[in-house]
């Protein structure tokens, strides 16, 4: 089976006790954020991936709170991916960004 590695930075994004979630084009859902590009350091990446997937222009990358490794299988392709979690603070999201999502 192959195997493709994926080297991640995500955003923990709260709200009124919610935490905002993204919805991947293949039915699951993660926290927002993408790939860290070779030679790029994780908060960099966590910066530019919200800007491309939310638009944001002006994060605030808070306290790292740590490492989650996992394998999951899509389509016979083994994904093995390493993620850095930040809590980040985005201004540009309205107050109750949450309040209407289902």
């Amino acid at each position: 089976m192959q195997t493709v590695f994926h080297h991640v930075a995500r955003a923990v994004i709260q709200d009124s006790g919610r935490i905002l979630l993204a919805r991947a084009s293949v039915g699951h859902v993660m926290m927002p954020g993408g790939h860290v590009e070779l030679g790029e350091g994780a908060e960099t990446a966590l910066r530019r991936e919200l800007h491309e997937e939310l638009g944001l222009t002006s994060v605030e990358v808070g306290r790292f709170l740590g490492v989650v490794e996992l394998t999951k299988e899509i389509g016979g392709v083994l994904h093995h991916e390493v993620g850095h979690y930040f809590e980040v603070r985005a201004d540009e999201l309205s107050d109750g960004f949450l309040a209407s999502s289902n």
